[in-house]
């Protein structure tokens, strides 16, 4: 797209500061009026406090403000405008894209502003549905899968598939990405704001042991709730028994109507509230509160749109989506397939939920199968391609979409006011529902009352049709659909991005290496490499991460029926790890071994053309697995086409060591064939300290590293050798074949000899421990560690500019008994008593030395990263100067 069609069909409002205003516009008006008309778009201008009216007098389609505060903010949100700061403009025109609306929000930010979040798959779905709807509401993003913009994945336990990959994207690649219990949440729904993830890090062996916050490390202002407004004041409101959500959810949506005035009512009573919080237009109470003019009705969504904008509106006042739906799909919705161009950010949002709501399937992409197209430009590549090639498709406005929903029934699409694209004349969003629809979707729904929703639910493309969630519509089809590409700074919001078209338009394909991942499954078995056909479209839309396998026995990879592996946890309810090693938790372990694999997936679309013939395979192999014998062998997991040797090796499954290897990557990688052979000889290598339930004795690496792995597994092992000795044991299988015992391979190879000091010089392995004295520091440092943890009911404060981040550096100190730490921006002047101090009185500040002021406090330690490294090679805390 050409800069001067950037912003084609753009009617941007201009909101001037009121003279009053502590604010001035970032830009001269004559710059914004240069940047908007060069690249083909249009502005009014007015003033904050005169703009009410602008919305609809000017038939504005963007805001862009330096503030919330203009008297035309009701009237955009209720449309559905996008309401962005400058800076998107010119970011936007810089890049030649138009950015991702929620990116720029304008001040006082959203309490959730600059978080997304993702929930592990072994979540109650209820609990997951009602963090993504407060975190969209309260000015935040979530993407139910690992992306490079996650901070946070909200979990119950380390060993669920997103929370091993996680471990693997924070070593690997450095990723900040914080793995917090669900009550971190929970806390700042409550106190709506971002708290301190420190007490809620399942890195701290409190909270993973006990899976409750580490209370030591709560903070005083979190542990009180203080009331925030009063728009619910008067209000008496009873939250329906249809959400399914945890007890502990529900006691933060509680506090949060508490706090902003509300008074809840447990028990119901039609005569006794003023608001009723459900999900669907379905039984007594429903009917008894519709009946009743006095009583709100509306969605938790509903409820979080009056706390986020502190303003009390009638939720059928409001767009479709705060008012309870019926509990089943509109029959000739079932099996449609529809797709939208020209409507981007929440306006898209919001017109996939509720095509999902109904029973269809939306999808991104156009192609023949497709029987409508929404369209909100008459110039957009999908709509030209409709009109001219695809007369089957219907081509329709989102009008359509709205009266359908409105009167819940399919409406015939000759009707003229569905005709038209580029002049609406109701604006997106203004359509609401009437009490006699009400009433009328009420009778209806008890007349089909009976039907279980899962009976309802569809699977077409990616998209997953269900009414089970929170908000009452699929947002799981939302996330998919809209939430994945409006993340993605580098993914085109306007119409040249989202109007992609089928190949059956320009015939451009490309193929594409999807890696097998070998699963410990019952049968050893494994997916294998295959090429498979993919759009060009979909090459370039990355997939981020996929979650747990444990339950993949045998998929083909026919590219004739598949194009994306999309792995998903099974688990619908929270379960802590097992001491054993279920066949879950080698799932999980040998998924993350085989990260190189993984790491390929990254560049795998998201968008599948044959997910709907995947889904149904997975679902006969899963029922196949059922059948076959529910016990594994654990002495090993190994290839499946690796060609079985004639002679084959006596199992010993007596484990002599647990080895982790770091740095080797230049000297030995080991193949799973190999790893299967030295299990099978008492050797274990764990992949990652994090996820390992062993106690690591062997670090295998060919010098002292500073490596995440050697620092934090110096804190359990007690021998470092070189990775020539797994070399040798492999060799010396390989030779003997039949004839190799356990015990006499490991009185021929001595582990003693490969320690690092043996191989290397004492001198050359003292240098790198920064040993000075004139003994052997390798053996000192093993010896003085006898089990004890070095930094044992220490405190430490970190600076937040330590390189990898304070995350990375806290987990390694934890690793080696750290009690807790705060991060902290390092200043000239600071107090001690905003620090946390150890028991010997004192403040330690680590810091980074070339970006850290220095600062002289009575009282304060100021120490860098190399007097904690030279710490855990000495195995002792050593003096602070």
């Amino acid at each position: 797209m050409s800069p001067t069609q950037l912003l084609l069909d753009s009617h941007f409002l201009v909101v001037l500061p009121d003279p009053d205003t502590p604010y001035e516009l970032p830009l001269s008006l004559s710059e914004i009026e240069n940047l908007i008309v060069s690249n083909g778009g249009t502005f009014v201008t007015e003033t904050a406090e005169n703009s009410l009216n602008s919305i609809a007098d000017h038939n504005i389609n963007h805001v862009l403000t330096q503030s919330y505060h203009f008297a035309g903010y009701l009237q955009a949100s209720k449309r559905l405008v996008p309401i962005t700061s400058f800076k998107w403009l010119t970011d936007s025109i810089a890049i030649k894209q138009r950015k991702n609306y929620r990116l720029y929000l304008p001040t006082p930010a959203p309490p959730m502003a600059g978080i997304l979040i993702c929930a592990a798959n072994n979540l109650p779905q209820g609990d997951k549905d009602l963090m993504y709807t407060a975190t969209r509401l309260f000015g935040g993003h979530y993407l139910d899968m690992l992306s490079g913009h996650t901070t946070h994945l909200i979990s119950v336990d380390q060993v669920n598939g997103k929370a091993l990959v996680t471990a693997h994207l924070v070593q690997k690649r450095n990723m900040a990405i914080d793995v917090v219990l669900p009550s971190w949440f929970a806390r700042c729904l409550e106190l709506q704001r971002i708290v301190s993830v420190q007490p809620y890090l399942l890195l701290d062996p409190v909270v993973s042991e006990l899976g409750q916050p580490n209370s030591r490390l709560l903070l005083e202002d979190e542990l009180q709730i203080v009331s925030s407004s009063h728009v619910l004041a008067g209000k008496r409101v009873h939250i329906s028994t249809d959400f399914d959500i945890s007890k502990m959810f529900l006691d933060s949506v509680e506090a949060l109507i508490t706090s902003n005035g509300g008074l809840v009512v447990s028990e119901f009573d039609p005569d006794n509230i003023d608001i009723l919080v459900a999900k669907y237009r379905d039984g007594d109470r429903f009917k008894q509160c519709c009946a009743d003019d006095r009583i709100d009705v509306g969605l938790i969504l509903w409820l979080f749109h009056v706390i986020s904008s502190g303003r009390y509106i009638n939720p059928l006042l409001l767009n479709l989506l705060h008012y309870p739906i019926p509990k089943t799909h509109i029959p000739e919705f079932k099996n449609l397939r529809i797709s939208i161009t020209g409507i981007n950010g929440d306006a898209r949002y919001y017109l996939v939920s509720l095509i999902t709501a109904m029973g269809a399937s939306f999808t991104k992409t156009l192609d023949a199968k497709n029987d409508i197209l929404v369209s909100g430009s008459a110039i957009s590549e999908k709509h030209q391609t409709v009109q001219n090639r695809w007369s089957n498709i219907k081509l329709v406005n989102y009008l359509w979409i709205e009266d359908c929903f409105a009167n819940w029934k399919y409406m015939d699409f000759s009707a003229d006011r569905y005709s038209l694209f580029d002049n609406q004349q109701q604006p997106l969003g203004d359509a609401t529902l009437s009490s006699e629809i009400v009433r009328k979707c009420t009778d209806l729904a008890s007349d089909l009352l009976g039907i279980d929703d899962s009976a309802a639910e569809d699977i077409d493309e990616n998209v997953r049709i269900a009414t089970d969630n929170i908000t009452g519509v699929d947002l799981n089809a939302a996330r998919d659909n809209v939430i994945g590409e409006d993340i993605e700074d580098d993914v085109q919001q306007e119409t040249n991005a989202e109007d992609s078209v089928s190949n059956a338009v320009n015939g451009a394909q490309t193929e594409q290496l999807v890696p097998s991942v070998d699963i410990a499954s019952k049968d050893n078995e494994s997916l294998s490499f295959k090429v498979v056909s993919q759009t060009e479209e979909e090459s370039n839309a990355a997939v981020k991460v996929f979650s747990d396998v444990s339950q993949i026995e045998e998929i083909s990879t026919n590219p004739e029926q598949i194009s994306v592996v999309e792995l998903n946890d099974t688990s619908s309810s929270p379960i802590h790890a097992r001491a054993s090693r279920s066949a879950k938790q080698k799932a999980s372990l040998k998924l993350h071994s085989d990260m190189e694999d993984l790491n390929k997936y990254m560049t795998i679309s998201k968008s599948s053309k044959k997910m709907k013939d995947y889904m149904d395979q997975l679902e006969r192999a899963s029922e196949k697995a059922k059948k076959r014998p529910s016990e594994v062998d654990d002495s090993s997991i190994q290839e499946v086409k690796e060609v079985p040797s004639k002679k084959k090796v006596k199992t010993d499954l007596a484990l002599k060591y647990v080895t982790i290897l770091t740095g080797c990557e230049q000297i030995f990688v080991p193949s799973r064939a190999d790893t299967a052979k030295l299990a099978k000889v008492g050797i274990s290598i764990v992949n990652d300290f994090n996820s390992s339930k062993k106690v690591i004795d062997t670090i295998v690496a060919p010098k002292v590293l500073r490596t995440e792995k050697f620092l934090k597994s110096l804190s359990q092992a007690h021998r470092i050798i070189h990775p020539n000795y797994l070399t040798d044991v492999l060799s010396y299988i390989a030779v003997n074949g039949t004839q190799v015992i356990a015990d006499d391979l490991h009185n021929q190879i001595s582990v003693n000899d490969y320690s690092l000091d043996k191989v290397l010089s004492v001198k050359q392995v003292n240098e790198e421990l920064g040993y000075e004295g004139s003994g052997n520091g390798l053996t000192e440092l093993l010896s003085a560690k006898s089990g004890n943890f070095i930094f044992d009911q220490l405190r430490f404060n970190l600076s937040t500019n330590l390189n990898g981040g304070p995350a990375l550096i806290e987990s390694i100190l934890r690793a080696h008994g750290l009690r807790a730490s705060k991060t902290i921006k390092v200043l000239t002047s600071m107090s001690k008593r905003e620090l946390l101090t150890s028991p010997d009185g004192n403040a330690v500040i680590v810091t980074n030395k070339k970006k850290d002021p220095k600062c002289q406090i009575e009282g304060v330690v100021l120490v860098d990263w190399n007097w904690c490294v030279k710490c855990i090679f000495h195995g002792k805390i050593l003096p602070y100067q």
